[in-house]
């Protein structure tokens, strides 16, 4: 019993602590922005005299650590945590959460290191392996970021978070280059699943059902949702290598104050990885070229069936599409656009063969690139 009133008189200590530190800073931004906890209205004061009653029992120090959250008192619930893991230090549950909220104070080798220690111990938590993707893609790991969000995606624990994992894979594979992967995943998406969250909306911009001017709503006021709309139309205009409005997206995530999202912390590595570069250019992967900016151009492989290709100029009876093709040799059916002519059946048959043809990919710095590619079609 002497060892609990120990534990349960330092809890109280803890309850004190976090009473006058309530808007303690959490994170201080590089350029010296300070986000601070909001006060508690009751609950995290609550969820701390619960847990002195049963210091040890997991359900109570999750309860006050998500009190805690709900008042963004990360560090707090870090503390609170870490408790719990002192007595269980292989309990997955706990290390999801903690690293969660190491993700949200910014110390990603910490969310990393228990991150990772979870996935070893169950293979099965959702949580776990959701987070690990994003402390990978925001270093930038955008491959091993994709297999974590793979790895997530049939665990999710619900319509919402299987939409949340989508979008990351989405994203994830199409910054690592591999943007046929990423068209394919996200035409499985159910379209069964009733999701009216930001990521949701994002997935229709991704899959061009609806236009970049039409991701925001009037409803959208919170900051936390404006920082994740924001970053995900910011990465939509990179891939297009449109630079100048992915950094204006990249700064209204910023400007929301919506720091706890992860649109927010991706923002902020975008515009680090942006400033890195001088903003002229992405990877290579990424950025989207002109014929006129390549070294070597896009060129149809060999060509069996119709419609056909048929260059610059073609005859009266052509039209002209535009899609972009991607660094594997491929097309990328949500950029098809129709410049000229008015033949629906053509057009309609370039659709359904785009697929199956092959391109010799573009070349410019050293490596293959995606290129817009322009062309007349015909019968």
């Amino acid at each position: 019993m002497s060892m609990l009133r120990t534990l349960a008189v330092s809890l109280l200590s803890v309850v004190a602590c976090a009473a006058a530190d309530a808007q303690s800073v959490q994170y201080r931004s590089p350029s010296g922005a300070e986000y601070t906890a909001l006060v508690d209205t009751g609950p995290v004061a609550r969820a701390q005299r619960e847990l002195v009653k049963e210091p040890r029992d997991r359900e109570r120090i999750l309860a006050l650590a998500q009190a805690q959250v709900g008042a963004r008192q990360f560090r707090e619930a870090i503390a609170t945590l870490s408790r719990g893991l002192a007595d269980a230090p292989d309990d997955p549950i706990l290390l999801a959460w903690r690293g969660h909220r190491y993700l949200s104070v910014r110390d990603l080798d910490a969310a990393r290191r228990d991150l990772e220690r979870g996935t070893r111990i169950d293979s099965t938590l959702y949580g776990n392996w959701y987070h690990l993707g994003i402390v990978r893609y925001l270093r930038g790991e955008f491959a091993s970021a994709a297999d974590a969000f793979r790895r997530a995606q049939p665990l999710a624990p619900d319509p919402a978070e299987y939409t949340g994992s989508t979008d990351w894979l989405w994203m994830s594979l199409s910054r690592a280059g591999r943007a046929a992967e990423a068209r394919a995943m996200l035409a499985r998406y159910p379209d069964s699943l009733q999701v009216n969250n930001a990521y949701a909306r994002r997935l229709n911009l991704y899959a061009d059902a609806i236009r970049p001017e039409q991701l925001f709503t009037e409803a959208d006021s919170g900051d936390v949702t404006v920082a994740t709309l924001a970053y995900g139309l910011g990465n939509w205009y990179l891939l297009r290598g449109d630079t100048t409005a992915a950094r204006a997206a990249f700064e209204r995530s910023i400007a929301s104050g919506g720091w706890p999202a992860f649109g927010f912390m991706a923002s902020e590595a975008e515009l680090r990885r942006l400033a890195a570069r001088g903003g002229a250019r992405v990877a290579c992967s990424v950025q989207v070229f002109s014929a006129q900016q390549v070294e070597r151009a896009v060129s149809p492989v060999a060509d069996s069936g119709a419609p056909r290709f048929v260059g610059a100029a073609g005859p009266a009876s052509a039209t002209m599409v535009q899609f972009v093709v991607d660094t594997t040799g491929r097309a990328e059916p949500m950029s098809f656009r129709v410049m000229q002519g008015a033949d629906s059946a053509l057009v309609q048959a370039v659709r359904a063969t785009l697929e199956r043809r092959r391109f010799v990919p573009a070349r410019a710095g050293g490596c293959a690139v995606r290129q817009v590619f322009q062309t007349w079609v015909a019968r």
